[in-house]
């Protein structure tokens, strides 16, 4: 009997074991209306000094003025998302792309104001759309990710290189979705910059909840119980090689041009349920000043069933 107990504790133990500490952010979207919002999480980047509170420093921002290196480091996991790649909008109007769960690195050249981000998001499979800042994680598989250098990227700023990294946000963004972040690292120099509870396992505690919609969705972020110690390194972007854009309704300013065949339903200015494959390239040429942005925007989930079979 005691040599019975002795196995099922050793059975049952590891398990335990497991559970502690292994926790992650969830990020869950609803009732979108086909229309894109943002919900993460956030922590300001600060000085040694420290922090007050999750978005503000005691004595300012980090300066990253003599940086060589900076990395990111992340586990992410998609469970599900409604809107297929980036986006549309992103293609049109030289966007970020919503991604149901991606990383953003906020900078600024004055250490007082915002002045710009580094964004980078994750995806399912391959990206329908034009945008390419994005690796694949398999739906309801944990992906490790590790970002290039991104002083590289700063560096290229036709603006100039900040001084400055002011915050880190890991969000989802998009219509409805559900998603999960762990294990948030930011390497400057080789050196891991201490964020507080970055594997969640204090709850949301050093980090602050950001909602941004224009309209009245549904969203929740939790901390959840998740193993993603099971994370395999996320796949290189695999765009589909064609691009897409997609047209608005009969506005004064813009004319519809495409090369679909002529077989396809074409009404009102509308496209209606063309198959990937036989998208080319529809342009939008914007004949008014100041057209176009507020209607694409107020008509953002119009066409949502576009793939839809």
């Amino acid at each position: 009997m005691k040599v019975v107990c002795i196995i099922a504790v050793l059975l049952v133990l590891p398990s335990f074991v497991l559970a502690e500490g292994n926790q992650a952010v969830e990020f869950k979207r609803d009732y979108s209306w086909q229309d894109g919002g943002l919900i993460g999480v956030t922590q300001a980047i600060c000085s040694p000094e420290g922090h007050e509170t999750p978005v503000k420093c005691k004595a300012g921002w980090l300066n990253i003025s003599g940086a060589t290196s900076i990395i990111v480091k992340a586990r992410v996991k998609i469970i599900s998302n409604t809107l297929e790649g980036s986006g549309w909008w992103s293609d049109i109007n030289i966007g970020e792309g919503e991604y149901p769960v991606g990383i953003y690195l906020f900078y600024s050249r004055s250490g007082s104001s915002e002045d710009g981000r580094w964004r980078w998001g994750f995806l399912p499979g391959p990206n329908p759309n034009g945008l390419k800042n994005y690796n694949i994680v398999p739906r309801g598989e944990w992906g490790e990710f590790t970002s290039e250098n991104i002083v590289n990227y700063l560096d290229k700023l036709p603006e100039g290189r900040p001084t400055h990294i002011d915050r880190i946000l890991v969000a989802g963004n998009g219509w409805d979705y559900v998603s999960r972040a762990d294990n948030i690292e930011l390497i400057i120099d080789g050196v891991n910059y201490q964020l507080v509870n970055s594997d969640f396992s204090n709850g949301k505690g050093g980090w602050d909840v950001e909602h941004g919609s224009n309209i009245q969705d549904v969203y929740e972020v939790n901390v959840v119980s998740d193993n993603s110690d099971t994370a395999k390194a996320a796949q290189p972007a695999q765009n589909l090689g064609r691009e897409v854009r997609l047209p608005v309704l009969n506005e004064p300013g813009f004319k519809l041009t495409t090369t679909i065949p002529t077989t396809t339903t074409l009404s009102s200015g509308k496209i209606d349920r063309i198959p990937l494959s036989d998208i080319e390239r529809i342009p939008i040429t914007s004949q008014s000043k100041g057209a176009g942005k507020g209607f694409l925007e107020q008509f953002f989930g119009f066409f949502g069933f576009l793939f839809g079979k």
